[in-house]
C-alpha cells in the first residue's frame, strides 16, 4: 500500500473530526494556503504541519502510522515483531522476521535495515553453532557502523543494547557508557526503560558467556528489581534462574536444583517451553544434571 500524501491525510483527519479549516488553520497559515495544501499542490513546512497535528489532538507517530494505512513504517513493524518473539532462542520465528527484512531490503535498502539484518543473522548464527566469535561476525558490522556517529538515536540504541554482551570487555564497557548517557537523554521516551533493563540483562549475560558467575549476582539482582517493578514476569524467571547458576557456583547446590526445576516447570506450564528447554540446558552445561 503507499503512502498516503500528508495534505490528503490532514484533510481526511479534519474532515472525519468534524473540523472547519478555518478552525483548523487558524493563525497557523493564511487561507490562500491551506487549501492548496490539502490538495498537495504546496508543501507544508515541517513546523507548521507538527502545529496542524497537534491541533488534531494527535502526535507525529500516529499521523505517520495513519499515512501508512494504519502500519508503522518497515523498521518499525519488524522490531515490534521482535519484541514479540521475546527470545533469541526462538530460531525459527527469527528466521521468519529475517525473510520479511531481506524482502523489504530489496525493496529499499537503507543502513537501519542492513544493520537489523545483521543482528537477525548474529543472534541466529550464536544459537546455531553456541560460538560468540562466529555471531560476532554479524554484530561488529553494526558496531563499525555506529561507533563513528556523532550522536546515537533510538533505533541505533536498540541495536547495539541487543549485541554489546557479545564484545570483548573493552568495547562493550565503550557501548554500555554510551547507552548510559543516552538513556538518560531519552528517560520516558519509547520503550527506554525497558531497554535499560534488557541491556544490564545482556551485560549478565556476557558474564555468564565468559565464566564468571559470581560477578553476575549484583546486576542481575538490580534487572530482577526492575523487572519486578514492570510486572514482567518471565523476565523475574529469567533472573531467578541466573542466581540459581551462581548459589550453584557459591555450593548452594540441592537448592539450586530444587529452584531450577520449580522454574522450568513453571516456564512450560505458562508455554514458554523455548526458553524452557534453552534453561535446561544452560543447567545441564554447568552441573551435569538433567531433570525428568
Amino acid at each position: 500500500m503507499s503512502k498516503k500524501l500528508v495534505g490528503d491525510m490532514l484533510k481526511e483527519v479534519r474532515e472525519n473530526s468534524r473540523i472547519e479549516a478555518d478552525d483548523l488553520y487558524n493563525q497557523i497559515m493564511p487561507d490562500s494556503n491551506l487549501h492548496r495544501i490539502e490538495s498537495n499542490k504546496q508543501p507544508s513546512d515541517y513546523d507548521v504541519t507538527i502545529k496542524v497535528i497537534k491541533r488534531l489532538s494527535m502526535d507525529v507517530a500516529e499521523f505517520e502510522f495513519l499515512r501508512n494505512g494504519h502500519h508503522y513504517e518497515p523498521l518499525q513493524e519488524f522490531m515490534n515483531e521482535l519484541k514479540g518473539i521475546r527470545n533469541s532462542t526462538n530460531v525459527s520465528a527469527m528466521e521468519t522476521l529475517l525473510e520479511k527484512v531481506i524482502k523489504q531490503i530489496e525493496q529499499e535498502e537503507t543502513s537501519s535495515l542492513i544493520n537489523f539484518k545483521n543482528m537477525l543473522l548474529g543472534y541466529i548464527k550464536l544459537q546455531e553453532t553456541k560460538d560468540i566469535g562466529e555471531a560476532r561476525v554479524y554484530f561488529s558490522k553494526i558496531w563499525e557502523s555506529l561507533k563513528e556517529k556523532e550522536s546515537w538515536y533510538y533505533n541505533d540504541m536498540i541495536l547495539i543494547s541487543n549485541i554489546l554482551f557479545t564484545f570483548e570487555e573493552e568495547i562493550m564497557q565503550q557501548m554500555f557508557e554510551n547507552l548510559k548517557k543516552y538513556y538518560d537523554l531519552y528517560d520516558g521516551f519509547g520503550d527506554t526503560n525497558k531497554m535499560k533493563r534488557n541491556t544490564l540483562y545482556n551485560y549478565c549475560s556476557y558474564l555468564r558467556f565468559n565464566k564468571r558467575l559470581l560477578e553476575v549476582e549484583k546486576p542481575v539482582k538490580e534487572v530482577y528489581q526492575l523487572a519486578e517493578a514492570d510486572e514482567d514476569i518471565l523476565m523475574m524467571m529469567e533472573c531467578r534462574y541466573c542466581l540459581c547458576e551462581v548459589n550453584w557456583v557459591k555450593g548452594e547446590k540441592s537448592q539450586s536444583s530444587k529452584e531450577v526445576q520449580f522454574i522450568i516447570s513453571t516456564l512450560k506450564y505458562t508455554e514458554q517451553n523455548i526458553i524452557a528447554e534453552d534453561i535446561e540446558s544452560d543447567w545441564y552445561n554447568l552441573t551435569g544434571e538433567k531433570f525428568e
